[in-house]
């Protein structure tokens, strides 16, 4: 039970972290571990075999938004606009980089890096306050056009690409958004969910096994690295969930049944979590799961692989164990499994 952050890192090759999806969402390996330190490597498409008839499947369907913008200063100097949380009316809590030159008040027009006409929309810095800064459009037809025509999907800084004017947005508006996505409010993809095609999700129903939905919108918290050498010190940033309850329906008749909750994600997991620890359907939840955790709605896991010293892979540790994960993520990495969010994944089974 390591409360230490050297204790969840590991070594990887750059080549191993995957740039781009690849051509069938259910094309990827699969990883299964059970709490017996079996080991299977597999595919998704057997993703189903590996259910029992009393499981039932919950995924997230929040949908990403395209959240990352670029401006231009009148001195030519881009800034990106990497949008958060929407406050009110069209004003956004955001990231933005860099900041230099930048002053309340002021208005910068939007920077096309595909080179179409941005029809003149400015995005107006209203707020440069450490940690809370905020921009806002106009009008909601100028964020809408804003948003759908010229926002890139926020993909992690560990997938590298060339942009061109050619090839703005090389198919990551459809691929880094699962097939559940129905709910806008994310600012990062559910990755487990992106693995599941429609022949994936035939085969799931066809077993008699329902496929429930919740909504955790990620926020780029999720995601933000541990910084504090003593894991117990880190705080998790808010994140809005919602269990309809249909689904509570669902989970309760698994229970009753005998079977397995399984979770598709980390997302998924954590606003079921919530629930249990609060009895609250919907709200807000800054859960930071590690070591000694105690899980009352989570049986099953799939999940991707998760960068080292990372909260998402002391999530893991403490539903597999710490050793016996390091253990599994040296033996991917001996078989080449691709690492991260456009990468391979874990069915893990404690």
């Amino acid at each position: 039970m390591s409360k230490n952050l050297q204790d969840y890192h590991y070594d990887y090759p750059e080549d191993l972290v995957a740039q781009q999806p690849l051509a069938e969402r259910h094309a990827s390996k699969m990883m299964v571990v059970s709490a017996q330190k079996e080991i299977i490597h597999s595919h998704f498409t057997n993703f189903a075999h590996f259910l029992n008839k009393e499981d039932i499947v919950i995924v997230n369907n929040t949908q990403v938004i395209p959240s990352r913008l670029f401006v231009q200063k009148y001195t030519g100097g881009l800034v990106e606009v990497f949008l958060l949380k929407k406050l009110h009316g069209q004003v956004w809590q955001c990231l933005l980089s860099p900041t230099r030159g930048l002053r309340e008040g002021l208005e910068i027009p939007i920077y096309s890096r595909s080179k179409e006409n941005t029809q003149d929309i400015k995005i107006k810095i209203e707020s440069l306050e450490f940690n809370n800064f905020q921009v806002s459009f106009a009008s909601a037809e100028e964020e809408k056009i804003a948003l759908e025509r010229f926002g890139e999907m926020p993909l992690p800084p560990y997938i590298k690409r060339q942009i061109t004017s050619e090839n703005s947005f090389p198919e990551d508006k459809m691929r880094y958004q699962t097939l559940f996505a129905k709910q806008a409010g994310a600012v990062a993809a559910p990755t487990a969910g992106l693995h599941f095609s429609n022949q994936i999700k035939q085969e799931v129903v066809q077993k008699g096994i329902p496929i429930c939905e919740l909504t955790l919108h990620v926020g780029a918290g999720t995601f933000s690295p541990i910084k504090n050498d003593e894991i117990t010190e880190h705080q998790m940033h808010e994140e809005y969930y919602e269990i309809p309850a249909k689904t509570l329906e669902a989970i309760q008749t698994c229970r009753q049944k005998g079977g397995r909750i399984v979770a598709i994600g980390t997302t998924t997991l954590r606003a079921l979590e919530s629930y249990g620890l609060s009895g609250e359907e919907q709200g807000w939840t800054s859960l930071f799961i590690q070591s000694g955790f105690v899980f009352k709605y989570t049986d099953v896991l799939l999940t991707n692989f998760h960068q080292p010293k990372s909260s998402l892979l002391v999530l893991v540790s403490a539903f597999m164990g710490r050793e016996h994960m390091l253990n599994a993520y040296q033996e991917a990495i001996e078989h080449q499994y691709r690492l991260f969010s456009y990468g391979d994944c874990m069915l893990l089974i404690p």
